[in-house]
């Protein structure tokens, strides 16, 4: 069986992974977790006007994403 919200993002994704390069300018700035820093650079590339971080150990309710969708739908 098919999880409905997996189902759904895979059909609704144009997501393109690439590799990002860390440089100078990138570097970790005082004050931030290595973990917020790298989202926070993954967010600047991102042209979407919502954008979802889960942990890779979050699990979620199978209605998550349908409501999620209908709220942004319903704004």
């Amino acid at each position: 069986m098919t999880n409905p919200p997996i189902a759904l993002s895979k059909k609704r994704s144009s997501v393109k992974l690439n590799n990002f390069k860390s440089s100078p300018e990138h570097s970790l700035p005082e004050g931030w977790s290595g973990k917020l820093w790298a989202l926070e650079q993954g967010r600047q590339h991102v042209k979407t006007p919502y954008l979802l971080l889960l942990d890779a150990d979050i699990v979620l309710k199978t209605e998550l994403i349908p409501t999620l969708l209908k709220k942004v739908a319903g704004k």
